[in-house]
């Protein structure tokens, strides 16, 4: 529900975290990607408060995982940069349409809204 509530906002999402206050000190924080839209490749940074196994995950609007960038590994605290590439997990490219990124890390999590052209 949360997902899907996210997706249907017009505005572009602002960096969201769950489990600790916005802005407070020690929350995971995911910055806008960019370029967003994109025509293929996506990039996105996120900041985690200390050393934790972090995920990245990118949804359809029902929730549904299409890609799994990055898998659970273990981060020191800091600033991470990765990128999407557009394809799914079977290698196969994605169709235009919007999706979302998810990354969760030491028990807090964070959605930005993307948006695929092709």
């Amino acid at each position: 529900a949360e997902v899907q509530a996210l997706a249907a906002r017009s505005e572009p999402c602002a960096a969201a975290s769950v489990g600790d206050a916005p802005g407070a000190a020690g929350a995971l924080e995911l910055s806008s990607p960019w370029p967003n839209p994109a025509t293929s490749t996506m990039n996105f940074e996120f900041r985690t408060p200390g050393e934790a196994p972090a995920r990245a995950e990118i949804l359809d609007v029902a929730g549904r995982r299409i890609s799994q960038p990055l898998n659970d590994q273990l981060l020191p605290g800091g600033t991470h940069r990765f990128h999407w590439d557009g394809l799914d997990a079977s290698g196969a490219r994605v169709a235009a349409g919007v999706y979302l990124i998810r990354v969760t890390s030491g028990g807090a999590a964070a959605i930005q809204r993307i948006v695929l052209l092709r």
